[in-house]
């Protein structure tokens, strides 16, 4: 049986880590990325790589037309399971960085808690 453990929680989404046992932790984990009524499934180094891209797109175009003011409407991003097409706003950028980087911040402070067997 599959378990979903809360891991962060914002005003565009929320994550949660996917386990087959409550008690163990181990890599072969997957995120649980819930943004709205759509959830997709991560692996951690793909969590990094779309927080890359989402702060790359918050930074806007950099072509001389545009200087740095254009934002993308849409953000596209591959994961092993399915291609996915975000909306792309200020708003939702801000708030989808947000979320991915405290889920990153709490999935290695609970690495580095449970290699020191530190009960969590």
């Amino acid at each position: 049986m599959y378990f979903l453990d809360p891991i962060y929680k914002n005003t565009i989404g929320e994550t949660f880590l996917l386990k087959d046992d409550r008690t163990l932790q181990s890599d072969l984990e997957k995120i649980h990325l819930q943004l709205g009524s759509v959830a997709i499934l991560l692996e951690q180094k793909e969590l990094k790589t779309l927080l890359i891209l989402i702060i790359k797109t918050k930074h806007g175009c950099t072509c001389k037309n545009c200087n740095e003011k254009h934002i993308p409407k849409s953000i596209k991003f591959d994961t092993h399971f399915s291609q996915v097409l975000f909306k792309s706003t200020k708003t939702n950028l801000v708030a989808l960085e947000h979320l991915l980087k405290r889920t990153i911040f709490e999935l290695e402070l609970s690495s580095i808690l449970n290699s020191n067997n530190i009960p969590t």
